[in-house]
């Protein structure tokens, strides 16, 4: 690839896909979602991540410390339908998990993690491999399903749970307001070094953009003894980056269009309208991508 001309990006972690389903065959309990020594988990990946730096970083140019964090650990430790599949009821039915607490637990690991290896990174090897080294999130888009105040308010807060809750730290050094107000103990929070560390430690975000979801306003959900990240929650993604988050070095890594088979017409339009509405975004500076995308693949 290199020698073509190509430009490789490599994904440090893409999931954690220890099986679970015999919890005695596997150290069910050291995951990010779980472990009590944090330091440990990124001081293990840090090193992980300085072996590849040193093996492969004369040709990779665009590092990913985490892809897709902020599904992996609502899939993985709240609903528990991905790996390592811990939740609890009455949020799934696994054999063990907390998807009150993991969840939030698991994305403060990964957030620490993450700046961990981007600081090494750029200590020891940015400069000589001239490199950039960033995260890279799945963007969902919430938009409001009426014209309602409160329908606006809940997409705005979907936004912040889905988007900010991963950005935010990175750019401002702790969770979005409405994440503190609303999930409370439960959010872990950052020590005052970690809170310095932290803003700044991407040269890019990255985004894997899917569709736009509907949110509409269901606060009676967050009125209730037990909740998880979607009662927290409750209630286009480049140009959230750029107007609340302000990063303006963003790169959309996929997009892909969901049609029928059957109609393959339509499936090309759908993909040329897609273009055409990164092209528009890019036009208005909503959007910066550095290499022109040669075709719509998906995260398989």
């Amino acid at each position: 690839m290199s020698q073509s001309t190509i430009s490789i990006s490599l994904s440090l972690f893409r999931m954690n896909t220890t099986d679970c389903s015999a919890p005695d065959s596997c150290e069910c309990n050291n995951l990010w979602g779980t472990i009590s020594d944090t330091r440990k988990s990124r001081d293990d990946y840090t090193a992980y991540a300085e072996a590849c730096f040193k093996s492969f970083g004369d040709r990779v140019k665009h590092w990913v410390t985490v892809n897709e964090p902020n599904i992996e650990t609502i899939g993985g430790l709240d609903s528990g339908v991905l790996p390592p599949q811990r939740c609890s009821h009455p949020f799934g039915n696994c054999t063990r998990g907390d998807s009150t607490t993991e969840p939030y637990i698991a994305a403060h690991h990964l957030l620490l993690a993450h700046a961990s290896a981007v600081s090494l990174y750029r200590a020891k090897y940015q400069a000589t491999q001239r490199g950039q080294i960033g995260i890279t999130l799945l963007g969902w888009w919430h938009e409001p399903a009426t014209d309602s105040s409160e329908d606006a308010a809940a997409a705005t807060r979907m936004n912040d749970f889905h988007i900010g809750w991963f950005m935010h730290p990175l750019v401002y050094g702790d969770y979005p307001a409405v994440m503190r107000s609303r999930v409370g103990a439960r959010l872990p929070d950052f020590t005052a070094e970690q809170s310095k560390k932290l803003p700044g430690s991407f040269d890019f975000a990255g985004f894997n953009h899917y569709l736009v979801v509907r949110a509409r306003a269901h606060d009676s959900a967050f009125n209730t003894k037990q909740r998880d990240y979607y009662a927290d929650a409750y209630a286009i993604a480049s140009k959230y980056l750029v107007l609340r988050i302000r990063c303006s070095h963003l790169s959309l890594f996929e997009k892909c269009v969901i049609t029928d088979a059957s109609q393959p017409h339509l499936t090309n339009m759908h993909h040329f309208l897609a273009w055409v509405q990164i092209r528009s975004m890019i036009s208005k500076r909503y959007l910066y991508i550095k290499h022109k995308p040669s075709g719509f693949i998906s995260n398989d």
